[in-house]
C-alpha cells in the first residue's frame, strides 16, 4: 500500500490490477480565484473511476464570517461521511491529485491521516504526469457507483 506518494504507473497499475475495487482516486484540482474550475476541468477529462473531492464543498466546513478562515476543516464525522460516500473503507487505497503545486492534494492527504486511513497517497506530479505518460483518461463523471464505505475513523489528535 502506498502511504505518500505514487506514480503514474504505479497508479495505473493499481487501477488495471485485481485490487482495483480497493482503490478510490479523488480529483483535488482546485483554482482560488475560480471555484468552478475544477469541476469543469473534471468533466473535460479525469483519471478513470476518480471522483471529485471539491475544496469548498468537501474538504472544508461552510465559513463562519469572523471567526474561521477561507477553508475551515470540516468535522472529523462530516469528512468521514465524506469518504464513506466514495467507497472508503478500512482497506482502500486513496490516491488524491491536483494540477497545480499538489497543495489542494497534499490537503486531502493530510485530512485523511488526520482521521485515521494510512492507506493514502497523493499522485507524484498531479494529472499532468498521468497526462504527459498518455495513460487514459475518461470525461465526464464516472458512470460507476460504489457502494458506500465502512471507514471507521481512529483521529490523530498529534
Amino acid at each position: 500500500m502506498y502511504k505518500t506518494l505514487i506514480t503514474a504507473t504505479d497508479l495505473k497499475a493499481l487501477l488495471e490490477g485485481a485490487s482495483r475495487d480497493r482503490v478510490v482516486v479523488f480529483d483535488c484540482r482546485h483554482r482560488l480565484g475560480d471555484p468552478g474550475y475544477g469541476d469543469r476541468a473534471f468533466v473535460e477529462s479525469h483519471i478513470p473511476g476518480a471522483r471529485r473531492a471539491h475544496l469548498d464543498n468537501d474538504l472544508s466546513a461552510p465559513i463562519v464570517p469572523g471567526k474561521t478562515g477561507r477553508h475551515p476543516l470540516p468535522s472529523a464525522v462530516q469528512f468521514v461521511d465524506f469518504l464513506r460516500s466514495a467507497g472508503v473503507s478500512q482497506s482502500t487505497q486513496v490516491v488524491a491529485y491536483d494540477d497545480m503545486s499538489g497543495a489542494i492534494a497534499a490537503r486531502c492527504w493530510w485530512m485523511c491521516r488526520w482521521v485515521g486511513l494510512d492507506t493514502v497517497a497523493v499522485l507524484d506530479g498531479g494529472f499532468p504526469a498521468w497526462t504527459i505518460a498518455d495513460y487514459p483518461i475518461e470525461l465526464a463523471a464516472p458512470n460507476s457507483t460504489r457502494p458506500p464505505g465502512d471507514f471507521e475513523a481512529n483521529i490523530r489528535r498529534d
